[in-house]
C-alpha cells in the first residue's frame, strides 16, 4: 500500500473515531457529508491493511470508530488488530446524573473475564490490569486460569504498584503469586509493575 494512501486511510479512521466521540457528546458541528465520504475510502481493504491501519490508532479510537460503519465494525473484530488490551473502562457505569461509578474489584474482574471471551482478543500479547484491584489468591486463581484460556498467547501482564500481590518496598511480586501465575498462565514470561517511580519489570521463570 502506498504511503500516501495509508496516510489518507489512517486519517479517515481517526476522523470516524473523533466523529463518534463528538456525536456521543452531542456536538452539532459534525459535517454529515464527511461522515458519508470518509468510510467509503475503507471499502475493499484487505485484512492485513486493517491490522496496519488500526495499529496507528489508540485503543479508545478503535472502539469509537467501530460503530460508525459496517466495514470498520468488521475490522475491529479482527484478532490481528489487538496485541495489547487496557481494561480501565471495563466495569465503569454512569448514573442518571452522569456521575462515573466503578464496580467493586471482583465484579470488575468478572466483567474483564467476559470481555476476554471475545475472539478478537485471543491473540493478545500484553494485558494491562493496572486499573484493577486484584483479590486474594483463592478468588484470583480461577480468574487467572480463565484469562489464560481466553488469551493463551499473552506474554506480559501489567499491574499497578498498589496491588496486594506486589511488595511495595522493591516492586517485586509475592512469591506465592508468582507461582500461581507460572502454573495458571504458561505463556506468561514478564510482569510489569507500574508505579509513580517508574516501571519494575519482573521475569516469570519457567
Amino acid at each position: 500500500m502506498a504511503s500516501g494512501q495509508t496516510t489518507a486511510l489512517v486519517g479517515s479512521l481517526v476522523f470516524c473515531a473523533k466523529r463518534q466521540h463528538l456525536v456521543c457528546k452531542g456536538d452539532e458541528e459534525v459535517e454529515e457529508e464527511k461522515l458519508r465520504v470518509q468510510p467509503a475510502l475503507l471499502t475493499g481493504l484487505p485484512v492485513d491493511a486493517f491490522a496496519e491501519l488500526f495499529s496507528s490508532l489508540q485503543q479508545s479510537e478503535i472502539f469509537r470508530a467501530a460503530p460508525t460503519c459496517r466495514t470498520l465494525s468488521e475490522a475491529a473484530a479482527l484478532p490481528e488488530v489487538y496485541q495489547c488490551l487496557q481494561v480501565s473502562s471495563v466495569g465503569v457505569r454512569y448514573s442518571g446524573s452522569g456521575r462515573r461509578v466503578l464496580q467493586c474489584g471482583l465484579e470488575r474482574l468478572q466483567e474483564v473475564a467476559k470481555l476476554l471471551q471475545q475472539p478478537r482478543f485471543s491473540r493478545l500479547l500484553v494485558l494491562d490490569l493496572r486499573s484493577l484491584a486484584l483479590p486474594d489468591l483463592p478468588s484470583l486463581r480461577p480468574l487467572l486460569r480463565h484469562f489464560a484460556s481466553c488469551c493463551a498467547a499473552v506474554e506480559t501482564l501489567r499491574l499497578g504498584e498498589e496491588s496486594r500481590h506486589v511488595k511495595r518496598c522493591n516492586g517485586k511480586l509475592d512469591a506465592q503469586f508468582e507461582r500461581t501465575l507460572r502454573r495458571s498462565w504458561p505463556s506468561l514470561t514478564r510482569v510489569e509493575v507500574h508505579g509513580r517511580d517508574g516501571v519494575f519489570p519482573y521475569v516469570i521463570s519457567p
